[in-house]
């Protein structure tokens, strides 16, 4: 009886082993399963950021074609006032452009803001840039350009000769007459131009491009 006794208490039955093993597997799984998934919620909310960077990129890039194609069919409810030629509802400063050394001297940087009728800043319009070397764009205005209300800028590789033209435009029409800038290479003292427009005459005097 002592034998059967210690054979009974000494070793585990077989069932035992098995609901352990089985235990423990189903215990993996289920941690392999979790850990499975927070990887999949990982990479969906970070692909999620990536289209979200993605699209404002994107709108970022397409807003001047957007602001041309708007301009473009936008119809003129009223013919206006008739328009002279040369005079424009906006002009620039009496002391435009100036120059002053800019951060490096191996970039040509304009920059300038808008200035409504009363004097204050305005971002309901924007600034067309050209010239030697730089391709035809838009310059958006204030926060959606990362600047101040009002205020525009152009960045461009310096090291050269070169003209750069920048004019007022807003709802399809011109509201100002180019001006030019010219950057001499090698002039560290004149690397950075400012323009500041002021509205002087009613929208209505605009020029249609």
């Amino acid at each position: 009886m002592a034998d059967e006794s210690y054979s009974v208490t000494g070793s585990a039955p077989p069932s035992s082993r098995a609901y352990r093993l089985m235990l423990a597997g189903t215990v993996l799984l289920f941690l392999g399963m979790l850990t499975a998934a927070m990887l999949i919620i990982l990479l969906a909310n970070a692909q999620e950021a990536s289209r979200e960077s993605d699209f404002a990129a994107t709108l970022t890039a397409l807003a001047p074609g957007m602001y041309f194609v708007q301009s473009d069919f936008a119809p003129s409810p009223e013919p206006g006032t008739a328009l002279v030629s040369g005079e424009y509802p906006f002009v620039p400063s009496n002391d435009s452009p100036s120059f002053r050394p800019g951060d490096s001297c191996a970039e040509h940087v304009v920059t300038g803001s808008i200035l409504d009728s009363g004097g204050q800043p305005t971002d309901a319009l924007a600034v067309l840039a050209w010239g030697d070397y730089v391709a035809p764009r838009l310059l958006l205005t204030g926060e959606i350009a990362g600047h101040e209300a009002g205020h525009w800028q152009l960045a461009v590789a310096g090291g050269i000769n070169r003209r750069v033209w920048v004019q007022l435009a807003g709802t399809g029409r011109y509201l100002s007459a180019p001006v030019e800038i010219v950057f001499s290479a090698g002039d560290c003292e004149r690397m950075l131009a400012s323009v500041i427009f002021e509205q002087r005459a009613a929208l209505d005097s605009a020029a249609a491009p």
